[in-house]
């Protein structure tokens, strides 16, 4: 299929600065807002994997950075304290993790509405479910690009729905979908869509959709290695042998980083963001 630009635009890599002051590639994360801005100008999240955080945090940084394009071709890293970046307020388990965004320039990025996450109505209303095409667009440490951001883009399906909690090695029980999609070192916080077509069949009936058939699953949690759930660390997939990929990928719903979103201390900071914004 056809993947639209605009998916790749909300897409940033995130990282950390080494003690030497080197720039080091840790994940993927991506814009989103409560509503479609076509540009970054009002108030936006990033957002990624909460592992992605707390590895940068264990190497006692301070801050993780941003690396963003800018529509005149280049790139800049823009640093983002810890401090400001939170997790799910109740289920320490759930691996997403956000802070506010505020464009720093004239970005070429866009946001993904956060009017688009799958929902249980929207998995109802639309049969969402084993066998759907899923995108997942981010970081490939391999080919991630020297003047600005690439990220690539890699097409699957989804293999199992969050029916029960899984067992992901070093995380928990966690609610999760399985995709049939590889992921890799660097593939962590990825935003994860599932391309619902032009239409759908319900109920023995073909039912046309609108042009917005491209909904957010979830993000990327890590992959399932033979013998066991791993999480997606660019810096553990270096520093030890080869595990063996079964190809199957693990995704937090979308659910999640709703609720992630929506706690109280993050919608108060955007309610006075907006109100000042609205008075000026």
């Amino acid at each position: 299929m056809f993947v639209p630009n605009n998916i790749r635009k909300c897409v940033v890599f995130i990282g950390y600065k080494t003690n030497a002051g080197n720039m080091k590639l840790a994940g993927t994360a991506f814009l989103a807002a409560r509503e479609s801005e076509e540009d970054c100008s009002k108030f936006a999240y990033v957002i990624t994997a909460k592992h992605v955080i707390d590895n940068i945090r264990h190497r006692l940084c301070h801050s993780a950075f941003l690396r963003v394009n800018y529509k005149d071709g280049s790139t800049e890293w823009v640093e983002s304290d810890l401090s400001h970046w939170y997790y799910h307020p109740d289920d320490a388990l759930v691996d997403v993790a956000t802070a506010q965004y505020h464009n720093p320039g004239d970005l070429d990025h866009l946001v993904f509405p956060l009017s688009g996450l799958v929902t249980d109505e929207r998995i109802s209303k639309y049969s969402i479910g084993l066998g759907d095409e899923v995108i997942v667009v981010g970081l490939f440490s391999q080919h991630h690009g020297t003047q600005k951001n690439i990220p690539i883009v890699r097409v699957g399906n989804i293999a199992a729905m969050p029916e029960e909690k899984i067992f992901a090695d070093k995380w928990g029980a966690i609610d999760v979908y399985l995709i049939e999609a590889r992921s890799f070192g660097g593939l962590s916080g990825s935003p994860v869509f599932v391309n619902l077509g032009s239409s759908r069949v319900i109920d023995g009936y073909v039912c046309p959709l609108d042009s917005s058939a491209l909904y957010l699953l979830g993000l990327v949690h890590g992959h399932w290695n033979l013998g066991q759930a791993d999480r997606d660390s660019i810096s553990e997939d270096w520093n030890r042998e080869e595990p063996i990929n079964s190809g199957i990928a693990i995704v937090i719903p979308a659910s999640k980083i709703g609720e992630v979103i929506s706690q109280p201390v993050i919608r108060n900071a955007e309610d006075q963001f907006v109100a000042g914004s609205s008075s000026q």
